[in-house]
């Protein structure tokens, strides 16, 4: 492998496009550990001492640091930490979570009544990137002192190579504090963030190239009884408050980086739709695509197999006996054999001899059915529903829960709508025939169909299963086919 000279990248980013140059150097430039992810301070100085007498008009972070005037070791050494996620120690759920983003924080400031000081500091070195994120989370004790000997935080980021303050937050736990910062919340002689604090500074162009500093200060008041502390997170060039990958389909991303998605979707990223059934208006009138009835015969099981009806299902099937674990039938009425179950019950429509689909689920869950269908309109909403029953009347335990799922037929099978019936509960008197599935806009002209199991077998999760259909839902968009 051979490498460019200084002066040779130097010519490749001269004529490269501004933008482009812009984006390598910010990628140069990236703050390593920003946010504690390797779970130390690597990269950051941490400092500490006493204030002792000291005022917090007199106190200032870099007096604190190695080579400071009021720097100790001992007290640098243990009076901050890293942090993983969950409640903070000392207040639990007063506090937002303790970690913003990915699994380590850092809190500066013990939990200790004294008169310490805990300070760390970041410096950023020729830096070219357009933004500045941080977030922090504060608490600070409040007692019934002057504001000069209260309990401090400091928060700064400065620009060193033009001596100039970017950002200052500077707050204290008096009473009658001066401090009016519009985050603060005070409960029970406390002053507390309630949620973090995300910080963004705009870096104008004049200034990339030049160095830059961080520093986080918590100081426990003058009179040795209330302490301060705050954790910081997420220190770097992109937006922490952001998810990736974005939140699709109206979602919102939270501060918890995860999305809480519009109605009618759901996933990670609100990519898969989870809308319910079409409304029986939308439905009034339309002819299915696909229905399957199972047919009908004399005899109690049909000899008709699952690809007679154009789909799969991970299930054996029995032809003369009541089906055990992990077996299905087809059958024209419930058969004897388990006295939980509702023996000659009939299918959903109750015609003469109709046949319907009984499954004695698996422990492990298992596929009911399969199907791929063609010729879909693109951007036009359908409805996959079914009718379902508990086939046990009574003393089963495990209640049938099935996932409707449509899937793309590319190699993938990328989940495109999701949407679970819930326990299907029994009826001590009846089969209780009720109407599942879901409603969906394929991207594609082609689809597959699914209906899984979501309960283990075992005590119960013994269903029926009738008139599968595909229909278009009236008045639910155009499409183009």
């Amino acid at each position: 492998m051979q490498y460019k000279s200084t002066s040779e990248s130097a010519i490749a980013l001269a004529i490269l496009p501004d933008l482009v140059v812009e984006n390598v150097l910010c990628s140069l430039s990236s703050i390593e550990n920003g946010g504690f992810e390797n779970g130390s301070s690597v990269g950051w100085i941490v400092g500490g001492g006493n204030r002792s007498s000291v005022l917090s008009s007199q106190i200032q972070p870099e007096d604190y640091l190695p080579n400071g005037a009021r720097y100790e070791e001992s007290i640098a050494l243990n009076s901050s930490s890293i942090v993983t996620q969950g409640e903070d120690p000392l207040v639990t759920s007063l506090l937002s979570r303790i970690v913003y983003a990915g699994n380590y924080a850092w809190r500066v400031g013990d939990m200790a009544k004294g008169t310490r000081v805990a300070v760390i500091s970041r410096q950023v070195d020729n830096y070219y990137c357009s933004d500045m994120y941080f977030a922090w989370l504060a608490y600070l004790e409040v007692g019934d002192h002057p504001q000069n000997e209260s309990s401090l935080i400091i928060i700064e980021l400065k620009d060193i190579s033009n001596n100039e303050t970017l950002l200052s937050r500077r707050f204290d736990s008096a009473v009658n504090s001066t401090s009016d910062y519009k985050f603060i919340s005070y409960r029970d002689n406390t002053i507390y963030t309630p949620s973090w604090q995300v910080e963004h500074v705009s870096i104008n162009q004049s200034y990339h190239g030049h160095n830059f500093t961080l520093t986080v200060l918590a100081a426990d008041c003058r009179e040795q009884f209330h302490s301060s502390y705050v954790y910081i997170d997420s220190f770097g060039s992109v937006n922490p408050s952001t998810c990736s990958p974005p939140c699709q389909n109206n979602g919102t991303c939270t501060i918890y980086h995860n999305c809480t998605c519009a109605s009618g979707f759901t996933g990670q990223t609100c990519n898969i739709q989870s809308a319910n059934l079409c409304s029986a208006n939308n439905t009034f009138n339309s002819t299915p695509i696909i229905l399957v009835t199972f047919g009908s015969g004399k005899q109690q099981h049909s000899a008709a197999q699952p690809a007679s009806f154009n789909f799969s299902t991970t299930y054996s099937q029995v032809f003369q006996s009541v089906p055990s674990d992990g077996h299905f039938a087809f059958v024209n009425s419930v058969p004897s054999g388990y006295d939980t179950w509702h023996i000659g019950a009939l299918d959903h429509t109750e015609d003469t001899n109709g046949y319907m689909f009984l499954v004695n689920a698996a422990l492990a869950a298992g596929q009911f059915y399969n199907s791929t269908t063609n010729h879909l309109c693109i951007n036009k909403r359908y409805e996959f529903s079914v009718y379902l029953a508990n086939v046990c009347k009574k003393d089963c335990l495990i209640m049938p829960n099935v996932r409707f799922e449509v899937r793309s037929t590319s190699t993938n099978h990328t989940l495109l709508a999701q949407l679970d019936s819930g326990n299907i509960p029994m009826n001590p008197s009846i089969l209780d025939w009720k109407k599942y599935g879901l409603s969906f806009i394929p991207p594609t002209n082609s689809v597959t169909l699914l209906m899984i199991s979501n309960a283990a077998g075992g005590d119960g999760n013994d269903i029926v299963i009738d008139d599968i259909a595909l229909r278009v839902c009236a008045a639910q968009g155009a499409g183009f086919c």
